[in-house]
């Protein structure tokens, strides 16, 4: 596949995540997936979708726009932007799994990130998605104390 074709892959894959289209998604993955996440361990396909409807739920604005995509070989790296009002629990996921739920804040969040996803027979194969936690904990009122250089 080329370049090109490797980006249509994963704007398909936004278009899924932004009509909240979780069996979408599930389509886009290879059945060996694996999500790795800055703070999760490798998640497979099944897991995955369901990260991705529990974020549905809580977050029921959740858009997550590709403002810019490249790619070279299987390797497609995406910056994006997610954002969405968190208006139900959630349970982060920390290194060990699940952690205690977070019920709602009521809260927007707008929060840039990146991913780097491998694509390979138009299915993406694995992804590393890295956002910075500590302001997705500011921005929902879970993380007050601002630390500061001496």
């Amino acid at each position: 596949m080329s370049d090109a074709e490797h980006i249509a892959v994963m704007q398909r894959w936004f278009d899924a995540v932004n009509a909240h289209d979780a069996d979408r998604l599930a389509d886009l993955l290879d059945e060996g997936f694996v999500w790795e996440g800055s703070r999760t361990p490798g998640l497979g396909r099944q897991a995955t979708t369901a990260a991705w409807r529990a974020l549905f739920s809580a977050f029921p604005d959740l858009r997550l726009e590709p403002e810019q995509m490249l790619a070279q070989g299987d390797a497609v790296v995406a910056r994006w932007r997610m954002t969405g009002t968190h208006l139900a629990d959630f349970a982060l996921t920390g290194p060990e799994g699940p952690l205690r739920p977070v019920a709602a804040t009521n809260r927007r969040i707008d929060l840039p990130g990146c991913s780097v996803s491998e694509v390979q027979h138009g299915r993406i194969v694995r992804s590393w998605m890295y956002r910075d936690i500590a302001t997705l904990l500011r921005q929902l009122g879970l993380l007050t104390s601002q630390a500061t250089w001496p």
